[in-house]
């Protein structure tokens, strides 16, 4: 088993209080050596609801992909929208999130907050 060191940070985009707009998470993932892991799928991400702003909900991942840089290649960089779950709305304060990466038996999780 491996350890993948995994940094994350939000953005909001189109999620604004009273919409369902998607909010962008951008994540980097690297082995324990810092070598870009580049070979993950939407399937290898989960994101998890620790805590919301009163009244908001858990989110779910809308659209993923890979960052892709000018020379065509991919560096471990990746971005994915999210989006409240059944239809909620955003709800304006603070949200934090649990996301999780695992390939295998190769595994790595971070915290990421967004201000709504």
């Amino acid at each position: 088993m491996a350890r993948f060191i995994i940094e994350a940070g939000a953005k909001m985009v189109q999620g604004r209080p009273g919409t369902r707009g998607g909010n962008r998470i951008y994540v980097s993932v690297t082995d324990f050596s810092g070598e870009p892991i580049t070979d993950l799928t939407e399937q290898n991400f989960q994101i998890y609801t620790i805590d919301v702003a009163r009244g908001g909900s858990a989110v779910e991942i809308k659209k993923f992909g890979p960052i892709v840089k000018s020379d065509n290649a991919q560096h471990g960089f990746y971005w994915m929208m999210i989006v409240p779950v059944e239809n909620r709305q955003w709800v304006r304060g603070f949200y934090t999130f649990g996301l999780t990466v695992e390939r295998g038996e190769d595994k790595g999780q971070t915290l990421v907050q967004l201000n709504v």
